[in-house]
């Protein structure tokens, strides 16, 4: 957990979005699984696993890694993919030199959270013509056991933030936390829920339902710590859903989509969103052409996409 500097409101909704980016780009190179997350206006929770650093890994790996946090060289970081690739393939002293200097920024929650605020902070202070420290301070940690119910507790707690924060009635509706991306048919964010709750259920749907019971059961009661001011999930909701064990009315499910299509730019069929894609980026000299990103968990729209994460990057601020 990290706030930012003397706890002012300065993460908005691009903010989050490229939040998001750059911590999934610094996980996925560290080797680390984030299970859920929570990025609020002035400060963000994480709960992530990070596994025990291997005494070598394949270099294919290494270099797949490497791309995905450096796709493009840097002033900072002038070594591309492809020269790696070729320093690699030398197998001499420079090459385990790239070896072990890489490893160790590897499996290591510091180096992760590092990266993460660095890269964060020169974007945004570029964005936004300001200079000098962004966040508070160090993060704060602490170490969850990952059997029993610990581990469901605490991402339940992060998952409930905006709840208690007073932003949204229900924790779906909130884009910026695991569970709410998992609600909108974010991949990743369902894959991590999926694998979190694999020791209590075995297909995905029922998964969800036994975290959404938690999640539900837990939010309906006010926080000890801070009492009765911080909000609650209504009892009313909450016993609707625990009725239910958590499972999902197909009405449910097409009302989780509307924060999907509302973070997009188009919605259509796959053609559809592909001549858009290449409109955009012909238009607006985009180096990538973004792609579209099917709604999934939803009979009712199957074939149907949105073309998300674009409208920034084509239109602006």
């Amino acid at each position: 957990m990290n706030r930012t500097i003397h706890g002012m409101r300065l993460l908005g909704e691009r903010e989050k979005e490229v939040f998001l980016k750059i911590m999934r780009a610094a996980a996925d190179f560290s080797g680390l699984e984030i299970y859920t997350y929570a990025l609020m206006n002035n400060h963000f929770h994480i709960v992530v696993k990070v596994p025990e650093r291997p005494d070598e890994i394949p270099d294919e790996i290494l270099l797949k890694r490497y791309r995905r946090l450096y796709p493009h060289p840097t002033p900072s970081n002038p070594v591309s993919g492809d020269e790696l690739g070729e320093i690699l393939a030398r197998n001499d002293t420079v090459a385990n030199l790239w070896r072990k200097r890489l490893l160790r920024r590897m499996y290591d929650l510091s180096e992760f959270i590092k990266t993460l605020k660095q890269r964060f902070t020169i974007w945004y202070n570029a964005t936004h013509e300001r200079f000098g420290t962004f966040w508070a301070d160090r993060f704060k940690s602490v170490v969850i056991d990952p059997d029993g119910y610990a581990l469901q507790m605490v991402t339940a707690y992060v998952d409930l933030n905006p709840v208690r924060a007073g932003m949204v009635d229900d924790p779906g509706d909130y884009m910026y936390t695991g569970y709410g991306a998992a609600m909108a048919g974010d991949a990743v964010a369902r894959d991590a829920l999926t694998r979190m709750m694999r020791g209590f259920a075995k297909t995905r749907l029922d998964c969800f339902a036994a975290y959404r019971v938690i999640l539900f059961g837990r939010g309906s009661r006010p926080d000890k710590q801070k009492g009765t001011a911080a909000a609650n999930i209504s009892e009313e909701r909450s016993r609707a859903v625990l009725q239910a064990d958590g499972a999902l009315t197909e009405a449910e499910l097409l009302r989780s989509r509307i924060a999907f299509f509302e973070r997009g730019i188009a919605i259509g069929s796959d053609c559809f969103l592909k001549k858009v894609s290449a409109l955009l980026r012909e238009l607006r000299n985009l180096k990538k052409q973004p792609e579209p990103k099917p709604v999934g968990g939803c009979t009712k729209w199957s074939g149907i996409g949105s073309l998300r994460g674009v409208h920034k990057a084509a239109f602006g601020p």
